[in-house]
């Protein structure tokens, strides 16, 4: 099941896009993770992505969107996955 994004996560990760590196080069590395761990939806993504007919631009504005997807529900994941571990958000105190 995927996790549900929280805003602050949304909000760190683009930050983290934008700091780091120009969005095509975000872009660009972004794809390259998804190929390496998950092949399969990328090419079917991509597939789909080209039966839309979109100009370049608006392509690349579409890649760059589902990379900033990924990553936020990856962020996210690893974010549930330290909570659960150090038990933050649990309020057994009531």
């Amino acid at each position: 099941m995927l996790p549900v994004v929280e805003e602050k996560t949304i909000v760190a990760t683009f930050d983290r896009a934008q700091a780091r590196q120009k969005i095509d080069e975000y872009t660009h590395a972004m794809m390259k993770k998804i190929h390496k761990e998950n092949r399969p939806l990328l090419e079917s993504l991509c597939l789909i992505l080209d039966g839309f007919k979109l100009d370049e631009r608006a392509t690349c504005h579409t890649m760059t969107m589902m990379g900033l997807m990924y990553d936020c529900l990856n962020t996210q994941a690893e974010a549930n996955d330290l909570n659960e571990l150090f038990g933050e958000g649990d309020n057994d105190e009531a």
